[in-house]
């Protein structure tokens, strides 16, 4: 089970998830579960941790047809009869906060 958790280096520690689909679905019902899955992603409010969001993950795509697991930063999703991921979910960071900050001025 994933538990919750504050990541206290972060300057914010706030996160907005990203859902990055591998593969195409495999038919017409994983294509609307993954749409519904898109749309829970672009819904949800930032994010301590993304293990928060993990249980309803779990619901859409729920065993034995798949596999979710997660850690802090990121959820992935396997079909079980595939070894290769089907989506994953992960921390968005914007270009502003992505990028190294400049150095100090001499």
């Amino acid at each position: 089970m994933c538990r919750p958790i504050l990541h206290a280096h972060r300057p914010d520690p706030l996160v907005q998830p990203q859902l990055t689909v591998q593969q195409p679905p495999r038919d017409d019902t994983e294509a609307a579960e993954l749409a519904k899955l898109a749309e829970l992603v672009a819904t949800t409010a930032p994010l301590f941790d993304l293990r928060n969001l993990a249980p309803a993950v779990r619901r859409l795509f729920p065993e034995p047809a798949y596999l979710v697991g997660c850690g802090g930063a990121h959820i992935w999703l396997h079909r079980t009869t595939d070894p290769h991921r089907l989506a994953i979910i992960c921390e968005f960071n914007p270009p502003e906060r992505a990028q190294d900050p400049k150095p100090p001025s001499p």
